[in-house]
């Protein structure tokens, strides 16, 4: 009797832990494309808020060289101008930015819940096992 429960006992536990590992395996991917998501994201979000600026900044320019260097009054409407389409984009930038990071540690949550929940279903198994 104790070999043949040990021997089922040792095949029960290498199934569980093969198809434990490869969940395991997939959520540890899972968890990863989405960090690597996120990255990408940043980065072309980092690209076009620079690019957003530099263009304001350009605009702002061009109104400046295109005004008498004696006009203060013309030169403080442009710079002032400058400085709402910057905080704008500011604003905006901030607010995509926890749109997203929101969007993303959801997803992550998830996949930390389901590695929680199959540990426990794993330690669940490996008692059940122990009392066969």
């Amino acid at each position: 009797m104790s070999t043949s429960t040990l021997n089922t006992s040792a095949l029960g536990t290498s199934q569980a832990s093969g198809s434990t590992q490869k969940l395991r395996q997939s959520l540890q991917e899972m968890y990863r494309n989405i960090a690597r998501e996120y990255r990408t994201f940043f980065k072309k979000v980092r690209v076009a808020f620079n690019a957003h600026c530099e263009e304001i900044k350009k605009v702002a320019q061009d109104g400046l060289a295109k005004l008498d260097p004696e006009d203060e009054e013309g030169r403080k409407k442009v710079l002032i101008e400058q400085k709402k389409q910057l905080d704008k984009a500011l604003a905006e930038l901030k607010q995509l930015l926890n749109f997203e990071s929101s969007r993303m540690r959801k997803k992550l949550e998830a996949i930390k819940r389901k590695q929680e929940m199959e540990s426990f279903s794993l330690e669940e198994e490996l008692a059940e096992m122990a009392t066969a």
